[in-house]
């Protein structure tokens, strides 16, 4: 026979209660796609500034000789046929300046920023971060960081009561029903035991109420 036969299950304890998830929704999943807009907006405004910052060049290649490689490097030389003009040489390569559109790809990924810190519940100013857009008197920032830690202050509710108060619940109902006064008295003594042995009779709930307190005091620090 099981010890733990007619003990009630622990509770599962969630990030964030979803519909039809067993295990409900955490900090990655919530995350993803807000991090794939990101990773792509970033590989595209890095692509934009690269061209507006080296820009493109259209060359005439009747006016160099076979060899020319075209490639642009500090200090380059381009080898052109003898006998060119100036003017010739002046319209053998043309310069063209791409515009910077980079400023679009920079909203994105603040919009995709702000939207990540509401969807996963961790900001900006709960890791410290983003100090220089906080109030700059203490009440003002008290206020903000009170506001920006109600999302984790959920978390950490959800694992008080449903994981720290449930198992905690647990082991005293199984340390009343299994563990004999005779234990208690070899491992803490006599005096222990004869207290252990008051406990089993009164039964958890006459004599001890629990309450996990990591939610006030991570409201504190």
């Amino acid at each position: 026979k099981s010890p733990y036969e007619g003990m009630e299950p622990a509770k599962r304890c969630a990030y964030e209660e979803e519909p039809h998830e067993m295990w409900g929704v955490g900090v990655a999943e919530n995350n993803a796609p807000h991090q794939k807009v990101t990773n792509a907006a970033f590989r595209l405004f890095m692509e934009g500034k690269g061209m507006a910052l080296l820009g493109t060049t259209a060359v005439d290649r009747s006016a160099f000789m076979p060899n020319e490689d075209f490639k642009k490097f500090p200090g380059k030389v381009y080898q052109f046929k003898p006998g060119l003009s100036p003017e010739q040489k002046t319209a053998a390569i043309q310069e063209f300046v791409q515009p910077d559109i980079t400023g679009g790809w920079m909203d994105v990924m603040r919009v995709s920023e702000q939207m990540s810190d509401d969807d996963t519940g961790i900001t900006k100013y709960t890791q410290g971060d983003d100090s220089r857009n906080l109030n700059k008197t203490a009440t003002g920032i008290s206020m903000i960081m009170s506001a920006s830690s109600l999302p984790i202050k959920e978390v950490i509710q959800h694992i008080d009561q449903d994981w720290i108060e449930k198992i905690v619940g647990e082991v005293v109902v199984w340390a009343i029903k299994y563990m004999s006064t005779e234990t208690v008295t070899k491992i803490h003594g006599e005096e222990a035991g004869k207290k252990w042995e008051q406990i089993k009779a009164f039964g958890k709930t006459s004599f001890i109420e629990w309450k996990a307190t990591g939610t006030a005091s991570f409201m504190q620090k």
